[in-house]
């Protein structure tokens, strides 16, 4: 479950890291 939970705060990163690069594009 730890795994999981690492994994999942992993994906929110790359997740805030997509949206800010779309940002900078526009």
């Amino acid at each position: 479950m730890i795994f999981h939970h690492k994994d999942r705060i992993r994906r929110r990163k790359k997740i805030k890291i997509f949206i800010t690069q779309i940002c900078i594009l526009q």
